[in-house]
């Protein structure tokens, strides 16, 4: 019988065998990082996304160094734009990277978040999120100079807007504090350490200290932190009573201004002027374990330094290094098509 067969071309996107992360720590920097435009996202709107992208991560990475006591920064990011964007001679095709595999992703937003930054984290703690989700309209408001504000702590409507995922105006805070807050999730497995406004009654605002009675902020902080109690229904304020719980519908607005001493956690506060690392076991720094946030309960009430330390990108390696650059290298890649051939039987040798 004569065997006849049909070869078929098809083209696909490239798959990734495995999902996991190809993230890679070595001599303290992070390479591999993929930052990916979603390829709904037109040439004309995303082009300008890239130096963006670059001033967020370049910010970033010093603040990271800063954060991990000089244990990391980034020194490779890979930027993946959509393979219908024109070619340039200095951009590359994609070897592995596909958007849906990305670490950070340039996405519209959703109406839970917002344009607010924001980490998928389904898994338990020190377990890395599955990705970074950033708009387009969070990365065209960044600053010259690296700051920018979603959330202005001294303005109490936009202060409740930070909660809700709503887009905030300017004011000081570093978004090299805010890419390092996401990577926490993302890479190491930490949880925010504050209130939840829309899971109040779960991760709410206050709560009472069980050793000195006092009504505190659900926050972790190396200082008291001022600020004042402010009713998100009623727009009223919720008053200051030093032993009665306010009411759930209260949320704290901290006062951007009255605390310059607060210098942990990025995993609470990061917008803070001073702020520049994470709660741990000193007396320095010292974790707030009874403060009822998701932190502390998906971690069992450890301080989220305590959860750093221990990945395993941080055991006996990548010690703390004097860094003089902390600047990222940046590569800038096409996501392609693959061609492959199928060849079909179709002579009936394979029935038998």
């Amino acid at each position: 019988m004569m065997f006849k067969c049909i070869v078929v071309t098809v083209s696909l996107l490239l798959l990734v065998i495995s999902a996991k992360s190809r993230i890679k720590i070595t001599n303290n920097g992070y390479t591999e990082v993929v930052v990916a435009i979603d390829p709904d996202i037109k040439h004309v709107e995303g082009e300008p996304l890239i130096d963006k992208i670059k001033q967020l991560f370049t910010s970033g990475s010093a603040a990271l160094l800063t954060a991990t006591r000089n244990r990391s920064y980034f020194k490779e990011i890979t930027i993946l734009v959509p393979k219908s964007w024109p070619k340039k001679s200095n951009r590359s095709i994609a070897s592995y990277e596909v958007f849906s595999q990305a670490d950070v992703r340039i996405q519209r937003a959703n109406p839970l978040e917002g344009d607010r930054p924001y980490t998928l984290q389904p898994y338990p703690c020190e377990n890395p999120g599955r990705y970074i989700h950033l708009t387009p309209n969070y990365l065209r408001q960044l600053k010259d100079k690296s700051t920018e504000k979603f959330g202005d702590p001294g303005m109490i409507e936009k202060y409740e807007k930070l909660f809700t995922g709503q887009l905030m105006s300017d004011d000081d805070c570093s978004i090299g504090r805010t890419i390092v807050h996401e990577w926490a999730h993302l890479r190491y497995g930490i949880f925010d350490e504050y209130a939840e406004i829309t899971r109040l009654e779960t991760f709410p605002a206050f709560y009472r200290d069980p050793q000195s009675e006092e009504i505190l902020p659900n926050a972790c902080a190396n200082e008291k932190l001022v600020g004042k109690r402010w009713n998100a229904v009623t727009k009223q304020d919720c008053g200051n009573s030093p032993s009665i719980l306010p009411s759930k519908d209260c949320i704290f607005v901290v006062d951007k201004n009255q605390n310059d001493k607060v210098t942990s956690s990025i995993a609470s506060y990061h917008f803070l002027p001073n702020a520049r690392t994470f709660c741990d076991d000193t007396d320095e720094y010292r974790h707030n374990r009874h403060a009822p946030n998701r932190h502390n309960r998906m971690c069992n009430g450890r301080s989220t330094w305590n959860v750093i330390t221990s990945h395993e990108d941080f055991k006996n390696t990548n010690l703390p290094n004097d860094i003089l650059n902390t600047e990222p290298n940046f590569k800038i890649v096409y996501e392609d098509e693959a061609t492959i051939s199928l060849v079909l039987d179709t002579s009936g040798s394979m029935e038998s």
